[in-house]
C-alpha cells in the first residue's frame, strides 16, 4: 500500500512489502434532501459500482445554515455506517496479505461520525467562495486496525474551494 508508512506499518508488526495496493472504486447511488426552518437533511445511499469491495455505505447529514453578513454558516453533523465489505477493504487485511504471514484482521460493518462548519460567500452572482472544516471520529474497529498508525482517533479536513452556479 503506498499510500501507508511502512516504519508506521512496522510499529504495528506490519511489512508494508507484504501488502497489495488497495484499488480505488466508483460508488453510486442517490441522495434525498430535505430541506426546512429546522435545517436541513440529506440522506445518501451508495453502493461499490466497479466491486472493488463489494460494499455500501449510507450517510445522514444535518445542518442548521445561519446568515453571516452576505454568507452562510452551516454547523453540521453526520452518522455514516460503512458495510462489513467495504470496511474489511479499506481498514482490514485481505486473504492474500494474511496468506503471505499479515497479521487477520477484519473490522466488519462499523460507523462513524462527524462534525463540521461551512461556510459559503458570494462573490458575484454566480461565483460563490466556499470553505469547509470536519472533523471525523474513528471508532474503535478502526483504531484497532493494524493499517492505522498508533494513537490516531479522528481525522480533520479542511477544503476551500469556488463554486460557479448556472
Amino acid at each position: 500500500m503506498d499510500d501507508l508508512g511502512g516504519s508506521e506499518l512496522a510499529a504495528n508488526g506490519i511489512d508494508a512489502r507484504l501488502l497489495d495496493d488497495r484499488d480505488g472504486g466508483v460508488d453510486l447511488g442517490f441522495g434525498l434532501k430535505w430541506t426546512g426552518v429546522a435545517g436541513a437533511l440529506d440522506l445518501e445511499l451508495l453502493a461499490d459500482a466497479t466491486n472493488t469491495s463489494g460494499g455500501q455505505e449510507v450517510k445522514l447529514e444535518y445542518s442548521y445554515p445561519i446568515s453571516v453578513g452576505l454568507g452562510r454558516l452551516s454547523p453540521l453533523g453526520r452518522h455514516a455506517w460503512m458495510s462489513q465489505d467495504l470496511a474489511n477493504y479499506t481498514f482490514g487485511t485481505l486473504e492474500s496479505e494474511v496468506a503471505r504471514g499479515v497479521v487477520d484482521y477484519r473490522p466488519g460493518s462499523t460507523t462513524t461520525s462527524q462534525v463540521g462548519l461551512t461556510f459559503a460567500h458570494p462573490l458575484s452572482k454566480q461565483w460563490f467562495f466556499v470553505g469547509s472544516l470536519r472533523y471525523s471520529a474513528l471508532p474503535d474497529k478502526i483504531r484497532q486496525s493494524p493499517l492505522i498508525e498508533d494513537g490516531v482517533d479522528g481525522e480533520t479536513s479542511m477544503m476551500l474551494f469556488f463554486s460557479r452556479g448556472l
